[in-house]
This record gives C-alpha cells, structure tokens and sequence, in this order.
C-alpha cells in the first residue's frame, strides 16, 4: 500500500470523527414542547407577562374519569424578556423548553396598543422561531385568559386546533392568516401596514350580549370576536382584524370589513354572501361568492393626490330565493348583479374611508406607487399614511351570477 493512500485512508477516519453528533441535540423525553405563546403587559413598569402552553407527552384525566384528559398545560412567567421569562418557567419544570414547534402567537390587546416593537425583534432574531407562526390579537381579554380558556370540542390536540382553525378562514373570509413572517414583512414595507387574526372569549350572556352594526342593504350584522351570536361550543372565536400603524395597535375590523380587505387582496376562495331581496325588502337571497380573478388597481397621482382605480370581478351562485322571484333569468338576473354590485362597492368604500382616518392601508395600495420613484431609497422615504388619509377611490364591481345551484327556475310561493 503506497505512503499516500495511507494518508488519504487516515484524513478520511479522522474527518468522520467531527460528524458523529451534534452539541445542541435533545432528545424527544427531555423537551417540553411549546404549542402557544401569549404576551400580556405586565403589572409592573417594563415587564411583561409570558403564558406557555406546553404540549403533555400523553393525554393525562383526573381520578375517575371526572374532568375530560388534557394534552397541554399553560404555565405563566412575569419577566423584563421571553430569555428570562424562559428561564424562569424551566426552573419549575423537568424539561427544557423549546419553540421550535410553536403554532401562535397571543398578544394581549393592551400589549399592542402600547407598541410590540421591543419584543417583535427579539422574536424575529430568536432562532427557535419559525417564521410560519400565526399572529393573533385578542379583544376584550387578555392573551393569558384565551390561552386558559380555550377549549376546543373538535380537536385532541392544540397544535391542530390552531391550524384548523387559520385554514377554515378561507370558508368565509371574516378573518385570514397572519404568520410572523407576513407581520414583519409589513411591519418594515413602506405603502403597507401589519394586520393579525382578532381572537376573544364568547361570554354568551343572551339577551345582555352586544349586538353588531347593520350595515344598511344586507341582512347579516357586523360582528368582532367575543360579540358574535353564538351559544355553547368553545368559547373562544376568530373574528376580524387587529389593524396596526406601525408596531400599534389602532383599530379592528369587523367580519364584513374584514372581507372586503380579503377582496381588496385577492384572497377570497368562496364563502356565502347574505343580502336583501331587491324587490322584497323584508326578505334576503343566499348567494356563494368568489372572486373572478386578482382585483385589477391602478394609481396615479395628481398635484400631490392619490388617486386609486379598482376593478373587482365576481362571480355568484344562487342558493336560496325564499321571495321565490325568478332572478335566475332575464331582467331579474340583471337586477340582482346590480344590486350585488352597488352593494360590494359600498362595503368596500365604507371599509377604506374607515382605515383613512387611521392612516392605515390595508390593502397594501401604496406598495404600487414604487413606479413612481427612480430607485428604491427613494421610494424608502416615502411618508404614505398622510397621502392615503387624503387618497381618492374609484371602486367598480362586476357582478355574474354563474350558477344557479341545482333549481333553473325559481317555483313560485305556494300559498
């Protein structure tokens, strides 16, 4: 065997001695999982209030069989950082906690309202963070309470629940997907501001419950989590939008409103549309709606104005005429896609001119003026909220009624 393959025979041996591990491995029996992390403001100056919800290795019950098994457990840490909040928790725990599978992210509505840019960056620089993380915002209660109370029917185990419960908004719209990755993509990107999931406890009081807003030509009111008309069932809801100007919470959006931000986007697969009867007032007509195509938006900009153009594409299909009137064919077809049409279009401005006064662009208009700007620092000192504040919009909706469900005619009332 000649000098040289005996050499390139040791180099090979001794180079697999550096493969054979890792120094940062744990092994499954030692890791406590984290399925949800909720952040609250804390009590005193500075602090702030960290609930991990921890997955169980295995379904645990009380002693006959008296309370339903759990699969998590939420344990609460007030710290000055999630480093020693961190810390902290492991100290009462056998295992070591890892977010390296983590599925939310709860931040309490007072948190936000103050401002989450000094905890947003750590989280994004942390490297056990996924950027596939869902964002959501509570209403009305804090992170730590919708963490606790939160049972869901449904699923075993939370880690589902929560992405069930992010894919069933493409069902109806009233809410989308919001993950760390899209929150900060937004949160940095001029013409654009960071929207998250509105979640809250359903208190179910009846009669004593707050009522949403009617908005003048549909049947169906406008509701935020924690408000909608619901009895029984897991308390918690996902209903409408945390809307930011920066790191801030200023506002939400109903379910409705929600959906015409989905429109405005391109993001809305199907869901049913409820509006009045034209010609009977007091009774409505049941519609499945989707888009025809992404939205179509031009800008322009005149003596320092901005003026918007949409063209939003709709096709429908009929579910239920209880009017029992023929808007399948003819003149009553053409009716009811102009009654779709001025209603769609009302909704939308409605839902701009509300965002205006918080200087707020939710459907990311002025990501579009970059043509206006010869590079791209320039288009970074754009100072956009004010513009949008004083923006024009010209909103047009066509409106096909595609299908008819399984009925080509409507039968008349039958006395």
């Amino acid at each position: 065997m000649s000098f040289r393959l005996v050499v390139w025979c040791l180099v090979i041996i001794g180079s697999l001695l550096f493969t054979t591990g890792c120094s940062g491995a744990q092994e499954t029996d030692s890791t406590a999982y984290v399925l949800a992390l909720g952040i609250d403001k804390g009590e005193q100056e500075g602090t702030i209030k960290y609930t991990c919800q921890v997955a169980l290795p295995k379904p645990s019950t009380k002693e006959g069989g008296e309370e339903e098994s759990k699969t998590q457990v939420s344990v609460t840490a007030t710290a000055r950082s999630l480093a020693e909040a961190r810390n902290l928790i492991n100290s009462s725990m056998s295992r070591t906690l890892t977010f390296s599978h983590m599925k939310a992210l709860i931040i309490g509505e007072d948190l936000a309202k103050q401002g989450i840019n000094d905890i947003f960056a750590p989280l994004m620089r942390f490297r056990d963070m996924r950027g596939s993380i869902y964002i959501l915002v509570t209403h009305g209660v804090s992170a730590q309470d919708f963490i606790d109370k939160n049972r869901p029917k449904l699923e075993t185990f939370m880690s589902r629940y929560y992405e069930s419960m992010m894919f069933s908004a493409e069902e109806s719209g009233y809410y989308f997907r919001t993950t760390l990755h899209d929150f900060y993509k937004e949160l940095k990107n001029v013409g654009d501001c960071p929207l998250a999931t509105l979640v809250s406890l359903n208190e179910r009081k009846g009669n004593n419950q707050e009522e949403g807003s009617m908005f003048p030509a549909e049947v169906s009111s406008e509701y935020t989590a924690g408000n909608a008309p619901l009895e029984k069932g897991n308390p918690a809801e996902a209903l409408g939008l945390a809307v930011f100007n920066g790191d801030k919470m200023v506002g939400t959006l109903t379910d409705e409103e929600t959906r015409m931000v989905n429109i405005l986007r391109g993001n809305l697969p199907r869901g049913f549309y409820v509006i009045t009867d034209p010609l009977v007032p007091e009774k409505f007509v049941n519609l499945t709606m989707r888009l025809n195509g992404k939205p179509h938006i031009t800008l322009k900009q005149v003596d320092g104005q901005v003026h918007v153009k949409v063209e939003v594409n709709v096709e429908t299909e009929i579910t239920a005429i209880p009017s029992g009137t023929n808007y399948e064919q003819g003149e009553y077809n053409q009716l009811l896609e102009s009654h779709i049409n001025q209603l769609l279009q009302a909704q939308i401005l409605k839902m701009l001119h509300k965002t205006q006064e918080w200087g707020c662009d939710v459907a990311g208009f002025g990501v579009r003026m970059r043509p206006f700007f010869a590079t791209h620092q320039e288009f970074m000192q754009l100072d956009w909220p004010p513009m949008y504040r004083q923006a024009e919009f010209d909103i047009s909706v066509k409106t096909i009624v595609r299908r008819t469900g399984l009925m080509q005619q409507t039968v008349g009332k039958i006395e």
